[in-house]
C-alpha cells in the first residue's frame, strides 16, 4: 500500500515536471516581433471638430402694425425683396373707424372737461363765500381733475388711430429673400397678435455658420482662422468660412460647456440653406515641411524583459532598434494632429525607422501574434 502511494507521487512529479518543461520551452521559443514606422518630412494640421448650423447673416420678423383686413399681398416664399418694398397692403376701414372713435371720445372728453371746469370755477367762489361746504367743493374739484387727465389719455389715443391708419402699408425693412409668410387675402389681423407675417432674410449669398465649441477648446479659437465644413445634403463636397466672432455667453446641456463661434460663408451659388447641420474643422495651426512622426511612437513602452526601467522625461522618449538592441533618443514635441507630431532637433533624421507596437510571436504557433496593451505616456 505504501509502495503503491510512492509511485502514484512519483508519477505526480514526472507529471508536473513535463508540464512545466513544455511551458518553459514555449515561453523560451517565443519571439518579440516589433512594427516601424519611418520619419517623415511632411505637414501637419491641428484642428478642432465640432457640430453646428447655417443661418442667414440677417433675419427680421415683421408683424402687422395696425389692425385691419389684407387688401393685397405681395411676394412669396423665396421671392426677393429691396428694402422699402411693399409686401402687403391693409384695408383702412378698421383703423379709420378707431380714428372716427378717438375723434369723437376726443369731443365727449373736451365738452365733459368744459362743463367740469365751469363748474369747478362757480363751486370755488362759493366755497370762499363759504356758501358750499367743503366736499361739495372737493367733488367738482376731482371731477375737473379727473376730466382734464382723460382729455390728455384721448388725445395720445388719436395720435395712434392716426398713426396706424398711415400704416396700412407692410414694407421689407431690408434687401433680402421671403423666408416665410403667413398672411393671405381677405385675412383679418389684430394688434394683439404676436404672430409675425412674413420672415426676411438678407441675401443668402452670405451665411454665418454658427458652431458650438466646448469649453476645453474654445482657448484655441480666434478670430480669423479657417473654417472648413460638410453638409448631408453634399457628402462629397467640402465648403469653407472664417471665425468672424466668438461669443462670451455659455451654454450649457447635461453638464456640457459649450461657447458658439460664428464664422462667415461665402454661398454664391446658393447650395447651402439656412438650418442645415454642419461637421465642422477649426484649423488653430498648421506647419509645413517638417519632420513628423506617428504620435504612436511616442507612446511605445518597451517590453519589460527588454528594459526593467523606463528612463525618465518618457514622455518625449522614441525607441529605435540598434542591431537587435533597443535604444532610446530624446525628441522635442511641436504640434500634433493626433495621428501625427513634429519633432524638432537634429537627433533625428528623416527615414529613420522608429518602434511604435511590438508583438509576441510564438515559434511554435504560425497564428498572428497578440497585440501587448501599452498605456499612454502623455
Amino acid at each position: 500500500m505504501k509502495i503503491n502511494k510512492t509511485i502514484i507521487i512519483l508519477l505526480l512529479l514526472v507529471l508536473l515536471g513535463a508540464l512545466g518543461f513544455n511551458f518553459f520551452i514555449k515561453k523560451g521559443s517565443s519571439e518579440i516581433k516589433y512594427i516601424t514606422s519611418k520619419v517623415e518630412k511632411g505637414s501637419i494640421v491641428s484642428s478642432i471638430r465640432a457640430t453646428g448650423n447655417l443661418e442667414p447673416t440677417k433675419k427680421i420678423d415683421i408683424y402687422a402694425e395696425t389692425d385691419g383686413t389684407v387688401k393685397n399681398t405681395f411676394g412669396e416664399i423665396n421671392d426677393s425683396v429691396k428694402k422699402g418694398g411693399v409686401l402687403a397692403i391693409i384695408d383702412k376701414s378698421g383703423s379709420q373707424a378707431r380714428l372716427n372713435e378717438a375723434k369723437a371720445k376726443l369731443s365727449k372728453t373736451q365738452s365733459d372737461l368744459k362743463i367740469n371746469k365751469d363748474s369747478y370755477n362757480i363751486n370755488k367762489s362759493l366755497y370762499e363765500k363759504r356758501l358750499i361746504s367743503k366736499e361739495e367743493f372737493d367733488v367738482s374739484l376731482s371731477a375737473y381733475k379727473s376730466s382734464s387727465a382723460e382729455l390728455e389719455q384721448t388725445k395720445a389715443e388719436l395720435e395712434v388711430a392716426k398713426l396706424n391708419i398711415s400704416k396700412n402699408k407692410i414694407t421689407s425693412s431690408l434687401n433680402g429673400i421671403i423666408l416665410d409668410k403667413k398672411i393671405i387675402e381677405g385675412q383679418r389681423l389684430y394688434l394683439e397678435n404676436s404672430e409675425p407675417i412674413y420672415t426676411i432674410a438678407e441675401d443668402l449669398s452670405n451665411l454665418t455658420l454658427i458652431s458650438n465649441i466646448s469649453e476645453a477648446d474654445i482657448g484655441k479659437v480666434s478670430k480669423g482662422q479657417k473654417v472648413y465644413f460638410n453638409v448631408d445634403a453634399f457628402p462629397d463636397k467640402k465648403f469653407d468660412g472664417t471665425v468672424t466672432k466668438i461669443l462670451n455667453s455659455p451654454k450649457s446641456e447635461n453638464n456640457v460647456v459649450t461657447y458658439d463661434v460664428l464664422s462667415s460663408v461665402k454661398n454664391d451659388d446658393l447650395l447651402l440653406k439656412p438650418g442645415m447641420t454642419a461637421e465642422v474643422e477649426i484649423i488653430f495651426s498648421s506647419k509645413d515641411n517638417i519632420l513628423k512622426i506617428p504620435t504612436a511612437a511616442l507612446r511605445f513602452i518597451p517590453p519589460k524583459q527588454i528594459t526593467e526601467t523606463e528612463p525618465k522625461n518618457s514622455s518625449t522618449l522614441v525607441w529605435t532598434l540598434n542591431g537587435s538592441e533597443l535604444q532610446p533618443i530624446q525628441v522635442s514635441t511641436g504640434i500634433s494632429d493626433e495621428v501625427y507630431t513634429e519633432i524638432k532637433g537634429d537627433k533625428i533624421a528623416e527615414g529613420k525607422e522608429l518602434l511604435v507596437e511590438y508583438l509576441y510571436n510564438d515559434s511554435n504557433d504560425t497564428s498572428t501574434g497578440i497585440t501587448l496593451p501599452q498605456p499612454k505616456r502623455f
